[in-house]
């Protein structure tokens, strides 16, 4: 039904009663119009970035090369979290070959099935190559850096000098990136080598292990909030745990719940000592012969 002179003239004043009447007022508006188109963008690309993630964790080239790393006890969840410590960097370096190696064959084969490739299979043997001759160098420098038994002679100073610039060289002909750490090990590390002559007793798992104990006392702690008694109770902990009755009765409970072996097992158990040992010898002897270049 079309509208009179007085239904459109009333229509028109809602119309504009709804409006602001005020500059600030329109101001306002557009600004919310703004800010609601913002937030659908950024809607929209938070979806295209949830979606990308989605991609490239389905693509079955990672997919694969997670699951041989996953079987060598590396978790890509440790590394994106940061969270990896020593015990998974000794896990990776006794299994670098075959996880390597494994990672080579995967990239060979899906490589292959590319029409435009943009490597060639001799650009992924090097980079592949690098990475082995860089984890036999940083497993040397291990071997070296965690010998706990005995004083480093000057003659193994000088070899682990030369095995940590060896390993500052090799980062670089094979990674892009320059991390802060890279500087300290071909930099600062022999140098604290060599004035210190072992570096086991000043590694950081023991500060490691006392945050991590710390961090529990908070959490049974938590519902103090005043810092100072926090803290206190915490402090009143530590030292009831290492008194002299408490560390009795945790020796005595440690002894009576041990696991004895039997000589069948205790046997196992020294060749597998016996094999260490063997094997770091080897380690080192390989760390003498990539420092003398044969």
């Amino acid at each position: 039904m079309p509208l009179g002179a007085c239904g459109t003239k009333r229509l028109a004043h809602e119309t504009l009663s709804r409006l602001p009447s005020s500059h600030c007022g329109i101001a306002k508006l557009t600004k919310e119009v703004a800010l609601t188109k913002a937030r659908t963008e950024y809607t929209k690309k938070q979806a295209e970035v949830t979606t990308l993630l989605s991609d490239r964790k389905n693509r079955p080239v990672g997919a694969a090369i997670e699951k041989v790393l996953s079987s060598g006890g590396v978790d890509r969840q440790l590394h994106h979290g940061n969270t990896v410590n020593g015990g998974h960097i000794t896990s990776f370096l006794l299994n670098y070959i075959f996880l390597l190696t494994s990672t080579r064959a995967i990239l060979q084969e899906a490589n292959l099935k590319l029409k435009n490739p943009s490597r060639t299979p001799a650009q992924i043997n090097a980079y592949i190559d690098g990475l082995m001759v860089l984890c036999a160098t940083f497993d040397a420098i291990c071997e070296l850096a965690s010998t706990t038994s005995q004083r480093l002679s000057d003659a193994q100073c000088d070899q682990f000098e030369r095995l940590c610039k060896l390993f500052g060289a090799q980062w670089r002909l094979v990674m892009t990136s320059r991390p802060v750490k890279l500087h300290l090990l071909e930099s600062h590390l022999w140098v604290q080598m060599r004035e210190l002559r072992n570096l086991a007793f000043c590694e950081e798992g023991g500060i490691e292990r006392l945050h991590h104990w710390y961090k529990e006392k908070l959490r049974i702690f938590a519902n103090m909030r005043n810092w100072v008694s926090k803290t206190s109770a915490i402090i009143h902990r530590f030292n009831k745990e290492k008194c002299a009755a408490v560390q009795q009765v945790v020796e005595q409970v440690a002894g009576a719940t041990k696991r004895r072996w039997s000589g069948q097992t205790s046997s196992k158990l020294a060749e597998a000592a016996e094999k260490k040992v063997e094997e770091k010898k080897i380690k080192i002897e390989k760390a003498s012969k990539l420092t003398s270049g044969r």
